[in-house]
């Protein structure tokens, strides 16, 4: 297998090759290699999966995702009946949280803009998790009551001034 994307880590990105995939990780071959235990995400034009470094040997890295992906979809191959615009609910959650945190992370590297914006900062937070949850939840019963406290925070902060 080869398949070129591009891994992000701690501000940086580098191209990678996918040596080898399965729904729950992958093997990486790239000149990025963050730390065990960094979170990464993976980047093939509209497809983002977000995972966990399990390991790095020379310029390998052993990558476990947060959620499984559609190892044929990641191949460029598409289910049968579907178009190029349908894409797994998952993958979308995937890129608009990668696209939040990103912002957070933008937002709060300025001291002025925390102390300005506090409120709104934790708001973003929270949309952030909420839509974590509701990722982890697609296809998973045992998450609920981390969904519903979720619910509820957001139902709240969107009462805040």
């Amino acid at each position: 297998m080869f398949i070129a994307c591009t891994l992000h880590a701690g501000g940086e990105h580098a191209p990678v090759r996918i040596r080898n995939m399965s729904p729950d990780g992958a093997l990486l071959e790239t000149p990025l290699l963050p730390v065990p235990g960094s979170r990464v995400r993976l980047v093939r034009e509209t497809l983002v999966a977000e995972g966990i470094v399990a390991w790095t040997k020379d310029k390998h890295l052993g990558l476990r995702f947060n959620s499984a992906v559609s190892v044929p979809i990641w191949m460029g191959r598409r289910p049968s009946g579907a178009t190029p615009a349908q894409r797994p609910l998952g993958n979308d959650l995937s890129m608009t949280i990668a696209l939040l945190e990103h912002l957070g992370d933008e937002l709060c590297a300025s001291a002025a803009t925390v102390a300005a914006h506090p409120v709104a900062l934790q708001k973003l937070d929270i949309a952030v998790q909420l839509l974590r949850a509701l990722q982890l939840q697609e296809g998973s019963e045992g998450r609920l009551g981390q969904l519903e406290a979720l619910r509820a925070a957001s139902v709240e902060a969107m009462q805040w001034r």
